[in-house]
């Protein structure tokens, strides 16, 4: 990373880092005080909802951030999706209420999703082609790095200060990546008409994330399967119409199974999906159950994070094509094994087996999310560059978007209720964590798979729309 952070293209490294490292400070600080906001505020049935909303408004915008760069240029874009992240921030660490500190996390959310797509997009802008692959790899890493320090410091300004402290902490760094950006992006207008924005088709992804987030807040049968239909129903109406669209949100190979690209989307939307529920709810799950302080809890959830770094670094030189396919499929193993462990913790174990199980998530991430990236690239026609580059970190914050929801309606089926109790939060793991370990299940099938159809393009034509590969 010593081309990117330190030489000629130090500018342009530290400002997409800045970008990446926002959007995991932003989230893992806020799941971290949110021990401190309920104590407050109240409002412990709408945890989840910290995370659905911010990661739902993500989606919308970020789906947008490679035609928002052709149609204001990249300085004016993410100029724009800075203040509206400050904003966000400013209105949720002054929030009188839960449901004020809900409207500051969907600010965030449309400026961070904008700019963390963004700084996706503009790698192949600011970097040569061989540095490439290495600046996907320093932004996994810095992700981690910043999901590490999230909780210690969002636990250390909780316990010392406030919770308010840990929410505007990141004012700072937003600081320093508008000067970052006004020195290093181009302000260049776009030569030609960009297509406009789809915004009948990025609401209707919004509409069917935030239903089936609701479906976690209302009572009865009737209710529930209503919202669920009518998410469902969205989601469905979206991708016909982005099917037929001249201008896709999506790569055509998208979630396409029988191909490289579509499978690794699969996996990189259903590994987040997975361990959704381990983040929004582990850290005041320790401090109910455990009786933990927030700072504690803090270090506790940082596992995770650190995991992600470790791996992540271990294996960032592995060449081996080989190696490369068994370590995408070898991390949602790691997922599913992590969450077992997390389960027992809280059940029965005690809060050693739920440090493992924490750090087995994060290892799972880290041993397989640059190789992911990479083969989305790898097999991307030439032509949807942009699309498929923009997509992937969509795609993540979609998972954990539709996880958090999910989380959130199996933990208030569970019994978390307001106020939270050690037994009520004990009842919620076993919903919330067999609910997570299915969907692990199922991205270890589709990295199954992927490593399958890997191995295939190593030694024959790819099919349509692939290239061969490795």
């Amino acid at each position: 990373m010593r081309d990117l952070l330190l030489g000629p293209y130090a500018g342009a490294g530290w400002t997409l880092a800045l970008g990446v490292g926002l959007h995991a400070l932003a989230w893992f600080m806020v799941s971290t005080a949110v021990p401190g906001t309920v104590a407050e505020l109240g409002g412990a049935p709408l945890v989840a909802w910290l995370t659905t909303a911010f990661e739902g408004a993500s989606i919308v915008a970020g789906a947008a951030g490679g035609l928002t760069k052709q149609r204001i240029g990249p300085r004016r874009a993410m100029l724009t999706a800075v203040g509206l992240f400050a904003l966000g921030l400013v209105v949720a660490a002054a929030a009188p209420s839960m449901e004020v500190v809900l409207a500051g996390r969907l600010l965030q959310g449309l400026g961070e999703g904008l700019v963390l797509a963004l700084s996706y997009v503009l790698i192949k802008d600011l970097f040569p082609e061989r540095l490439v692959p290495r600046a996907f790899g320093m932004l996994a890493v810095v992700y981690a790095v910043a999901a590490f320090l999230g909780p210690v410091l969002a636990g250390l300004l909780t316990d010392l200060v406030s919770w308010r402290a840990a929410f505007a902490a990141p004012l700072l760094l937003v600081m320093v990546l508008v000067v970052l950006v006004l020195r290093v992006l181009p302000a260049d207008a776009p030569r030609e008409p960009a297509a406009a924005v789809p915004l009948g088709r990025l609401l209707l992804l919004a509409g069917a994330i935030f239903s089936f987030a609701l479906t976690g807040n209302v009572s009865g049968a009737p209710a529930v399967i209503a919202l669920a239909l009518a998410a469902l129903l969205a989601l469905l109406t979206a991708l016909w119409l982005d099917a037929r669209a001249p201008r896709p949100l999506l790569p055509r190979t998208a979630f396409r199974p029988g191909t490289a690209v579509g499978l690794a989307y699969w996996v990189i939307l259903l590994m987040p999906v997975a361990v959704s529920g381990s983040y929004v709810f582990t850290p005041l799950f320790l401090v109910v159950t455990f009786d933990f302080g927030v700072t504690l809890a803090g270090y506790f959830f940082s596992l995770t994070a650190l995991a992600w770094s470790a791996t992540a670094l271990l294996v960032a030189r592995v060449d081996s094509r080989a190696w490369t396919r068994r370590l995408v499929a070898i991390g949602p193993l790691l997922q599913s094994l992590g969450l077992l462990a997390v389960w027992a913790g809280f059940a029965a174990v005690g809060p050693a087996a739920v440090a493992l199980g924490l750090a087995s998530i994060g290892g799972g991430f880290g041993v397989s999310w640059a190789f992911l990236n990479q083969e989305v690239v790898r097999h991307t026609p030439r032509g949807e560059a942009d699309l498929a580059a923009g997509l992937v970190p969509t795609v993540l914050t979609g998972g954990f978007a539709l996880g958090a929801a999910f989380a959130g309606l199996l933990g208030n089926l569970g019994g978390v209720t307001d106020p939270l109790t050690a037994e009520a939060a004990r009842a919620a793991t076993a919903t919330v964590f067999a609910g997570g370990l299915g969907f692990a299940l199922l991205s270890g099938l589709a990295a199954v798979l992927l490593a399958r159809r890997l191995r295939t393009l190593g030694v024959q034509p790819a099919a349509a729309g692939e290239s061969p590969g490795g």
